[in-house]
């Protein structure tokens, strides 16, 4: 197995134990204030009760966006392989335009990517301003759904992952 695929179905299932992780103890918080609020409780374990309440909330809190977090990052990082890996569109500009965030957003979630082993052999050509993937082994290539489109600007033919942004490979034409 590729590093770059391990490396996804590594933070794909962290994001999803950290989401879990922190509903069970947003659980275990709400359970424990039902618990420590009976009457048949002292008034100091009340508040120990109330202390481990509010500990176990804010880290669950914590967990899940945290895991939110991660797996919108996957989600990020997919439509950028498919970009350069279905597209060939490798310059850190056109993928900005393409996703519609900043260059520099773009070029820090790119250099991310690389360092994370998200891609095979990548570098950052930063004179070029655009990503090098020495082997042309990109992640989840394989396991992508694609589409082809026809372009009404110049006629061209787009191969082009279900979901990412669609642009024409050859004059750039939105899809």
């Amino acid at each position: 197995m590729h590093g770059s695929q391990s490396s996804v179905r590594r933070n794909i299932v962290l994001g999803k134990l950290r989401s879990f992780i922190g509903y069970v103890l947003v659980f275990f918080s709400i359970l424990m204030l039902i618990v420590g609020s009976s009457d048949d409780i002292s008034d100091e374990a009340v508040g120990v009760s109330f202390f481990f309440f509010v500990i176990l909330l804010a880290i669950g809190v914590l967990s899940i966006r945290k895991g939110m977090r991660i797996k919108r990052t996957v989600k990020r990082y997919k439509i950028y392989v498919s970009l350069i890996s279905a597209q060939n569109i490798v310059s850190v500009s056109r993928i900005a335009t393409a996703t519609g965030k900043s260059v520099e957003h773009v070029r820090s979630d790119l250099q991310d990517m690389v360092e994370k082993k998200f891609f095979s052999d990548a570098v950052i050509d930063v004179v070029a301003d655009e990503i090098v993937i020495r082997s042309k082994s990109v992640v989840l290539a394989e396991q992508m759904t694609h589409e082809t489109f026809q372009c009404h600007t110049c006629g061209g033919s787009s191969r082009i992952m279900k979901g990412a942004p669609r642009f024409c490979n050859y004059c750039g034409s939105a899809l």
